[in-house]
């Protein structure tokens, strides 16, 4: 049995479906599209399944589920978000104390498997970078496995042999696999093809404050001043004397360094990972800081094999693999349709990292956001989009999507009400709220959504200029004027200060 939202049940057995035997392609599609008496379809409620109390039988059941229905007339992004939801489950039971290493290899290929037809039915939806954060969870996946069988936790066929080449297999699988993610998410930038190649990529990607003199300075003195540890880098008759003569040539400017001695030491100096997309040999290669894992995402760069590194820029997730090949985008749409485009994805936060609101774009256009505006104005939320038409701040939802679609800063919620497509529509959305003929706020939203919308209105009213009060209007006539507490904590903001940027008493 799953436990949906609001205490709603759904009594399904797990061999029921697993095979399709007792229902129909059919059956199982209009079973999918069934509504509750707040409009919400059954796969839309599965799609917003908590991942951390689904059991694994249940995700077995929704997967089987899934697998069986004729998806034709199905919203695909929804799908693909239920399907993501299950391999979530999957992969959250790999560290289950309880199961031994061959059961976690089990859950682990099913998570790998489920990840696949979740990317599958992103890139059908055209939602590419949802696609490749999914290849990125199948790699994920894979590397578990190489490990599990890498390590000797469990033998292919008790042929310990068979077991070593089966985990290499395995680890070029998550390379390849992430080189495809990395080719959904992100576009080739060139940089001038010097010698300072590769510090000028990273500081294009990361959003580096550095000039590349002072990037080549850093790498040095950490090579320098830590030369034991990288001594063993050096294959030559002298290490100590090529990694000296490695060093001055790093104060050098547009010297080539060859060999990977540099990407491998500015980890060390960033303190983040960095990915290299090698474009020759088609795999992707991991350089971390000497602590080991890190929880800040890598500074992703291309590489074409030989002698040259090119910066990364995340696609915009509306943008189809067609155009990212073609070029044919925002600006020639704009220009064939007279339909303003989004610029997201040019802003940076104030440590100069870029702000991906490109996701919230593809997402809304995704899902309709027409849709959802119309839905408003009739006065009932019916379907499913709240996470990326209110987004609200980071650490106020657990799921997959409350973490996708989060605003990490006050800096990225002012970017976000100042791009002119996510600002304009955000404003619409509120303005149809407050128009509502609702007597309350529970009265469009169910009681979960009526907090994620309180949580939204803010910290939108807490950025938003004075010109703008709608957000603010939105919590005098719901709310009180009353703001969300948690979303005050978070933002640190004292009550006064809030009331000072919405008007507030």
């Amino acid at each position: 049995m799953l436990l949906l939202e609001a205490g709603h049940c759904l009594r399904l057995n797990v061999d029921h479906f697993r095979y399709g035997e007792n229902i129909s392609s059919h059956e199982a599609g209009q079973l999918l599209q069934g509504a509750n008496h707040d409009g919400q379809t059954l796969l839309q409620r599965l799609a917003d399944i908590d991942v951390s109390s689904t059991k694994v039988d249940d995700a077995a059941c929704i997967h089987a589920l899934l697998n069986r229905a004729e998806t034709s007339g199905l919203m695909l992004a929804d799908v693909a978000l239920a399907y993501e939801q299950v391999s979530a489950v999957y992969r959250r039971a790999v560290d289950d104390v309880q199961y031994g290493p061959e059961q976690q290899a089990d859950v682990c290929e099913e998570a790998a498997v489920v990840a696949m037809q979740a990317a599958q039915s992103y890139e059908e939806a055209n939602m590419p970078e949802m696609a490749a954060k999914l290849y990125g969870q199948m790699a994920e996946s894979y590397r578990r496995l190489a490990l599990l069988i890498g390590d000797g936790a469990i033998d292919v066929n008790g042929d310990r042999q068979e077991s070593v080449g089966k985990a290499n297999a395995m680890a070029k699988e998550a390379s390849e696999l992430e080189y495809k993610q990395c080719v959904c998410a992100f576009k080739e930038q060139p940089v001038p093809k010097d010698g300072d190649c590769l510090f000028t990529a990273l500081k294009e990607s990361g959003g580096l404050d550095k000039s590349t003199s002072a990037l080549r300075s850093l790498v040095a003195d950490e090579l320098e001043s830590n030369s034991a540890r990288y001594v063993s880098f050096f294959a030559a008759a002298d290490p100590a004397a090529e990694l000296r003569a490695t060093a001055s040539a790093l104060r050098c400017d547009r010297q080539w360094i060859k060999g990977d001695v540099a990407p491998q030491l500015m980890p060390a100096v960033l303190k983040r990972p960095i990915r290299i997309v090698d474009t020759h040999n088609k795999r992707t290669e991991h350089f971390l800081p000497p602590e080991g894992s890190c929880d800040l995402d890598p500074i992703t760069i291309f590489y074409n094999g030989t002698d040259h590194y090119n910066a990364a820029r995340r696609q915009p997730m509306g943008v189809s693999r067609s155009e990212a090949v073609t070029g044919f985008g925002a600006m020639e749409r704009a220009r064939l349709t007279g339909r303003k485009e989004s610029v997201a994805g040019a802003e940076t936060d104030t440590a100069g990292l870029p702000y991906d609101l490109a996701r919230f774009v593809s997402a809304q256009d995704a899902s309709s956001y027409e849709k959802a505006l119309q839905e408003l104005r009739d006065g009932k939320k019916r379907t499913h989009w709240m996470w990326y038409m209110f987004p609200q701040f980071q650490g106020l939802g657990s799921s997959e999507q409350a973490r996708q679609f989060a605003i990490h800063s006050s800096s990225e919620a002012a970017a976000y009400l100042a791009d002119p497509v996510l600002g304009d529509r955000i404003t619409q959305l509120t303005r149809a709220v407050n128009e509502s003929a609702a007597r309350s706020i529970e009265g469009i939203f169910s009681e979960v959504d009526a907090e994620k919308f309180h949580a939204s209105m803010t910290l939108f009213s807490s950025v938003a200029p004075g010109d703008n009060p709608v957000f603010a209007d939105a919590l005098k006539r719901y709310f009180g004027g009353s703001r969300h507490q948690r979303t005050l904590d978070i933002l640190n903001l004292p009550a006064r200060q809030v009331a000072r940027s919405t008007g507030l008493s």
